[in-house]
């Protein structure tokens, strides 16, 4: 099996609340340390769940229970990342970004946590499909490797 690539297919259910939080944390941890990542690019995708599953907690289900899917498929050096849950349909990508050069004090509530979604995913996509919302992130440790060897190409 020379060349061959192992990939890894996972899945977790749990209901929608902070009680649940650090569950999906520490399984997107897992799941991007199994994927080869620097511990700073584990860091970057356990603070980009975070962001992901607080926004489904607190805006999707805002008067009832729900659940939140987080599935992972990993290789090494690359990571995919789908968080799907059945309440509001929310568009986090047409939320209008923060303007982070304007004086903390007039801004509004929310909206820094896709920023640094985007800051820290190569790829961030969005679909609402058959009442689920569906977020997929995509991380590659190219960046990292290029870094680690200084080279740009």
């Amino acid at each position: 099996m020379s060349g061959s690539r192992l990939t890894i297919n996972i899945m977790l259910e749990l209901k929608a609340n902070l009680e649940h939080l650090k569950s999906f944390v520490d399984y997107a941890h897992r799941a991007a340390t199994s994927a080869n990542f620097s511990k700073d690019m584990v860091k970057q995708i356990e603070l980009v769940t975070e962001e992901a599953v607080v926004n489904i907690i607190n805006y999707a289900y805002p008067d009832t229970d729900g659940v939140i899917r987080l599935s992972c498929t990993t290789e090494p050096g690359f990571l995919s990342m789908e968080t799907v849950d059945s309440g509001i349909a929310f568009n986090p990508l047409e939320y209008a970004p923060q303007d982070l050069d304007s004086d903390v004090n007039s801004r509004q509530i929310g909206g820094l946590g896709i920023v640094l979604i985007k800051k820290y995913m190569d790829e961030v996509k969005y679909s609402y499909e058959n009442g689920q919302n569906i977020l997929t992130l995509k991380k590659s440790a190219a960046d990292q490797q290029r870094n680690a060897t200084g080279s740009t190409t």
